[in-house]
């Protein structure tokens, strides 16, 4: 059994979401340990109803102490043989993630820790935790393997409850970075450590751009803390090579072996000791206080003289943009070593312009100033009025005030935020070390909307940082047509894209994010419920699932629908006649997906194919939109419990492997389906296409526009695939053309099948 102890402060907004996760899990044999540490809000009343309803649920209340306290104190009570952790800020497990863990352990002779894989949801973007991933794959893991120190959370991991008892081990009481001081010491006390080979955890990193940012500095006590978690895991690693080194004393090729790689550990130690505090209390310059700085500039010369030299240049080259040498400190000699000018809009007023300000306070990059129309400046708070950075210009008229700020400003590199954006924090980090050194004269960033549909507009500045020498160059100047401005800069100057979503456009143009359409098709009652139970279902990680999509119903079909669906929000029902035509015209969502067949949403499957979308590069010169992204549907076999290798879909999606590309729009035939497909509702309405006529409609989408395909098994069917096939010929005769050359190229497929198995083969 699993104990799963989650620390609860003020945590009533997101709670709910931790706990439908593991409500939802396929495998039911834990406990849930609440612990509220002395919310002033209503977590308590959030934890009771859930604690009155499931009777593995249970609640412990204290005094506020802290997270370290609250885990500490569930650890006490927990009965599990393993204790897993969750945050109660919206952080969730994966629907398998409990019954993967309890394979692994089975499977692995019941090890001491478990590591398994993590993703990272923020407001631009998801990645995927590239140590967490590695070590996922090991079946075993030593205690000094150093990708360990680079995935020390407690949450993608589950631990003996056994061990822990053992070695006594608690949570240090401190505020910050408590996870490394247990997760590593823990790790050298253990006898067996094991990956588990799945995605276990989404980890929902929240950014807020207000008032709680700037309280939000980086004070003494905080770095203090965390230079006692580096001193906590340094004398436990001692103890641990002391220990090894007894105990294979008699093994001299294992010490040997040993020692090579002990100096190092601890020089990888302190490398990740002097990372982090240069990202996290330096680079928040501006929020962090000046005997903060004056430590933290201390401690890197210190350890400057501890670490091997390669280190200490790999530091450097990653912090290209600071002088680790010499470090500022003063805020008034920050705005005299200016890398990044940037100038906002006098468009952008009131919420918009201090929001925007409370976001590049908190900028990992201190190097910069920012320019603001007078009129602007007068109406700021007192907070940014003081700020150094902070500079006013006379000019009150936008033209005037663009050139002008390209006539007063300090830095190598301009940015000019000519909409309302928030951006990533690493934005000008991430800007700034890839035109570094390179003979690029700007570089363009990807940007997106606030719910998760790709920001498409070319015709906007704030995604380009620009080299200042360059435009006075060209000898720039800004018109009233931004679209000649920004055409001006791209047939003058070289450019090259990075491939992230770094800024976030703040206006929100849908009601919802993508419309679920299903049409009277054939399909049970028992099948519709599981259809609508998969998109109600679906993981969405930061984003709240009910405010991205609705779901537009054939009222022929509604008398199959349960009571429980039919009394869910976003649901809506529609009439029968010109259905798709009506709910194409009337949707207020950016995309559709049309359901026409009996199908299942696997519960990552639109988080999969909407950031599949979003993340397609566009150049400024390619107006043509991506129309849609799919993916291939496969047959789920139920006598063996797993899916289907050769279909109709498996045939169109293969084919981009096969030797003869040039034929690839022949098997558009076998993916006439809609149900597989995210396509944007701009492009339908704009091309007139409303599927009067599906096949010829879905083969002109294909023809005359971009698309993209996730290759995963996101999207099932119990239906056999000859009914899958025929169904989307809608019920009419297959043409006898197309049915032999469908038969043909199942034979073609099974030949490359058997071709890349003998190749496999060879190689092994």
């Amino acid at each position: 059994m699993f104990s799963i102890i989650i620390p609860a402060y003020n945590a009533e907004k997101y709670l709910s979401n931790t706990l439908e996760s593991l409500i939802n899990q396929s495998y039911q044999n834990f406990e849930v340990i609440i612990v509220n540490d002395g919310s002033a809000d209503s977590t308590q009343a959030v934890i009771d109803s859930y604690c009155q309803k499931y009777s593995n649920f249970k609640s412990i209340s204290q005094k506020n102490q802290g997270v370290a306290a609250a885990r500490n104190n569930g650890i006490e009570v927990a009965k599990g043989d393993y204790i897993g952790f969750l945050d109660s800020d919206g952080d969730t497990y994966t629907k398998d993630a409990l019954k993967q863990y309890n394979n692994t352990i089975i499977n692995s002779d019941f090890p001491d820790m478990v590591i398994g894989r993590q993703t990272m949801i923020d407001m631009w973007s998801f990645r995927h935790y590239v140590n967490a991933k590695k070590l996922s794959n090991s079946k075993t893991i030593k205690p000094h393997d150093k990708r360990i120190m680079w995935t020390m959370s407690l949450l993608n991991k589950v631990f003996s409850r056994k061990k822990i008892m053992e070695t006594g081990l608690k949570m240090p009481l401190l505020s910050y970075a408590s996870d490394g001081a247990f997760v590593l010491p823990f790790a050298y006390s253990c006898d067996n450590i094991v990956g588990c080979p799945h995605e276990v955890l989404i980890y929902n990193k929240r950014t807020f751009f207000d008032e709680y940012s700037i309280s939000q500095t980086s004070t003494m006590k905080t770095l203090n803390d965390y230079l006692e978690v580096h001193r906590i895991i340094h004398d436990k690693f001692l103890e641990y090579s002391e220990k090894y080194r007894e105990t294979h004393s008699n093994d001299k090729k294992k010490l040997l072996e040993f020692e090579k790689r002990y100096l190092i550990y601890l020089d990888a130690l302190l490398h990740r000791q002097v990372s982090i505090i240069i990202s996290q209390f330096y680079r928040f310059f501006w929020r962090t206080d000046s005997d903060v700085l004056e430590k933290v500039k201390e401690i890197i010369l210190d350890y400057k003289t501890k670490m091997l030299p390669n280190s200490w240049k790999r530091l450097k080259k990653s912090n290209k943009d600071l002088n680790l040498e010499d470090l500022i400190l003063e805020k008034e000699d920050m705005v005299k070593k200016i890398h990044v000018s940037i100038a906002i809009d006098g468009n952008i007023k009131g919420k918009s312009l201090t929001q925007m300000l409370y976001n590049i306070h908190n900028f990992k990059f201190p190097n910069f100033e920012v320019f603001i129309t007078q009129s602007a400046f007068e109406s700021l708070p007192q907070f940014f009025k003081e700020k150094e950075y902070i500079k006013p210009l006379n000019s009150n008229e936008n033209i005037s005030f663009k050139n002008e700020f390209i006539k007063n400003l300090n830095g190598d590199f301009l940015l000019y935020l000519d909409e309302a954006v928030l951006m990533s924090l690493d934005l000008l980090k991430t800007f700034f070390d890839k035109v570094y050194n390179s003979n690029f004269d700007f570089i363009l960033v990807r940007s997106r909307e606030l719910n998760l549909y790709y920001f498409k507009s070319s015709k906007t500045f704030s995604k380009m940082l620009i080299r200042t020498e360059f435009l006075r160059r060209i000898n720039f100047e800004f018109t009233d047509d931004i679209v000649k401005d920004i055409e001006t800069i791209y047939s003058c100057g070289k450019h090259q894209s990075i491939n992230k979503n770094l800024i976030l456009n703040a206006s929100q143009n849908f009601d919802q994010f993508v419309s679920l359409i299903i049409d009277d098709i054939e399909i049970s009652s028992g099948e519709l419920n599981n259809l609508i139970e998969s998109i109600y279902n679906q993981n969405l990680g930061l984003f709240n699932t009910s405010n991205i999509f609705e779901i537009i119903l054939n009222e022929n079909l509604k008398s199959k629908v349960s009571k429980k669906h039919l009394s869910r929000d976003k649901l809506n029902i529609i009439k029968n006649e010109n259905f798709k035509k009506l709910a194409i015209k009337n949707s207020k969502s950016k995309y559709a997906l049309f359901v026409d067949v009996p199908v299942i949403y696997e519960e990552s499957a639109f988080k999969e194919l909407l950031l599949k979308i979003q993340n397609t590069e566009l150049d400024f010169e390619d107006e043509q939109i991506i129309s849609f992204v799919s993916t291939p549907i496969y047959q789920f076999n139920e006598t063996e419990e797993k899916f289907d290798y050769f279909s109709s879909q498996k045939t169109s999606y293969f084919y981009q492997n096969a030797p003869i590309p040039s034929q690839k729009s022949k098997f558009l035939v076998f993916d006439l389906y809609l149900a597989n497909k995210i396509i944007d509702l701009e492009y339908l309405r704009k091309n007139n296409i409303y599927f009067d006529n599906c096949n010829e409609d879905i083969l002109k989408i294909y023809r005359t526009s971009k698309s993209v395909r996730v290759y995963k098994e996101l999207i099932s069917t119990k239906s056999p695939q000859n009914n899958l096939f025929k169904s989307s010929f809608k019920n009419k005769d297959v043409p006898i053309s197309i049915n032999i050359f469908y038969k043909f190229n199942k034979i073609f497929l099974i030949f490359l099948g058997i071709k890349e198995a003998l190749r496999n083969g060879a190689r092994k």
